[in-house]
């Protein structure tokens, strides 16, 4: 706190009081100077009695009375004895923080949040580096009243009103950790990068199925846990490409058998191989691997019984039409049909599918049971 005196006085004369007062406030109040004070974060206006004498020969005892617009100071009677208070001549009860419009305009007292009451938050954490599994100790740092808080640890946890929090990281990565404070006043934020380290590498390809044809596109996308940041992939046909990007797309020529392997870095730096991964290329065929399902689950009721059919062969099949026997007498070449069976029975559903190369189909028997 600031206790602060001028050297000269007013010797109890009321408008060199007051331009005493004036003074100190304009000193006090000036972001400037307060920068001179960097552990003050709040004033007290403050009363005493005090000695003065105009000349040798005369002494009074003179009480300081440093307050602002809509201030008054209780003296207790003019007791020499008790210490004085600043209250409102308005509201004797009220603080007279929201009173000092000076005061709560400044930016030394506003700081980012705009208001004498919005919440601030910072945090720091240690250690800086952990390895996975690792307690990380948060210190946070906040401000305001009636606070609620919430971490989020950027890997999907988060902790509510928790206060300098303990955390595990059980995988590796770089993870963007948010300590978010909020009242009524408004809220803020205040986020960290948490590195741990280690390196899982993983990837998949899609077409997915483990197959694809020749000459058609596919993709290698990475699914590692520790943020890597370069990739070199191994195709099993030759080539090879080293790359900064996540998803990388190879076409192969031949049909055949390819054996996959990627090696990733990442931010530490280490670099780990991944598992390999086997890839079948074939010429392209007719239709293969036909399958469908019921996407509403289903296969038995009473009649009138409404069922939904969806084709799910692989989409490297290239469909291009389709064939629904219901098993009642009844088609479709939607593909995604839905059918009503009116009489009980037991249905065998076959879906034929075709491309440019031919047909092939799936058989469900007695698939659907009416009842």
């Amino acid at each position: 706190m600031i206790f602060m005196e001028t050297s000269a006085d007013g010797w109890g004369d009321n408008k060199v009081e007051d331009a005493l007062k004036a003074s100190h406030v304009s000193y006090l109040y000036n972001s400037n100077n307060l920068k001179k004070y960097p552990n003050i974060k709040g004033l007290i206006w403050f009363n005493v009695v005090k000695g003065e004498q105009k000349n040798t020969k005369d002494l009074n005892l003179v009480m300081k009375n440093f307050t602002l617009p809509d201030g008054m100071w209780n003296n207790h009677g003019k007791s020499t004895v008790i210490p004085g208070a600043i209250i409102s001549k308005s509201q004797s009860t009220k603080m007279m923080n929201g009173l000092y419009p000076n005061a709560i305009s400044d930016p030394y007292f506003l700081g980012p949040g705009g208001s004498l009451y919005a919440p601030t938050a910072e945090f720091s954490f240690t250690p800086e580096i952990v390895n996975t599994s690792e307690d990380i100790l948060f210190d946070e740092t906040v401000s305001g009243y009636g606070l609620g808080k919430l971490w989020n640890f950027g890997d999907g946890s988060i902790y509510e009103n928790a206060t300098n929090p303990v955390y595990q990281h059980r995988l590796p990565g770089r993870y963007n950790v948010t300590l978010t404070v909020s009242n009524s006043y408004g809220n803020a934020q205040a986020s960290h990068i948490v590195s741990v380290r280690g390196l899982i590498p993983d990837f998949n390809i899609t077409p997915s199925g483990g197959w694809a044809v020749v000459d058609t596109p596919v993709t290698f996308r990475d699914n590692s846990k520790g943020n890597p940041v370069e990739w070199v992939w191994d195709f099993g046909d030759g080539s090879i490409e080293r790359t900064t990007q996540n998803i990388t797309i190879h076409n192969y020529t031949k049909a055949g058998i390819y054996t996959i392997n990627l090696k990733a870095t990442n931010w530490q730096p280490i670099t780990v191989s991944a598992p390999p991964k086997q890839y079948t290329i074939v010429d392209k065929t007719v239709p293969r691997e036909v399958d469908f399902d019921l996407p509403g689950f289903k296969q038995s009721g009473k009649a009138p019984f409404t069922v939904e059919f969806k084709d799910i062969t692989p989409v490297q099949s290239d469909v291009t039409g389709w064939l629904w026997d219901f098993g009642d007498g009844s088609n479709s070449v939607k593909e995604t049909p839905s059918h009503t069976y009116t009489i009980p029975g037991q249905y065998t559903v076959i879906l034929t599918v075709r491309n440019d190369m031919g047909t092939n189909e799936a058989r469900k028997v007695a698939l659907i049971v009416v009842t």
